[in-house]
């Protein structure tokens, strides 16, 4: 049986100011196997997508900075849904 992932509070600019500067990122489940996460560094944060391969190791994968102090552009800096939408497969 895997482990239970902590819900991080990722979804709003509110909630990521909150959260500790980490090289880990905090992450939220988006699928069975698949999570998307938040790194937050000193200028901001990334997301990033994590996927179970068939190995049972993760990949990871960075998709975009987040919205923290520019606004979303949908390409480069992207909002909690785009980055959603980024980390679903096609």
């Amino acid at each position: 049986m895997g482990r239970i992932v902590n819900e991080a509070k990722i979804t709003t600019r509110n909630a990521r100011s909150k959260l500790a500067q980490s090289k880990v990122p905090h992450w939220r489940a988006i699928d069975r196997g698949a999570h998307l996460g938040y790194r937050k560094g000193v200028n901001g944060g990334t997301w990033i997508v994590r996927w179970r391969k068939p190995d049972r190791s993760y990949g990871t994968q960075a998709i975009g900075k987040a919205d923290d102090t520019l606004a979303a552009d949908g390409e480069e800096v992207l909002d909690y849904s785009q980055a959603l939408v980024g980390a679903r497969p096609d």
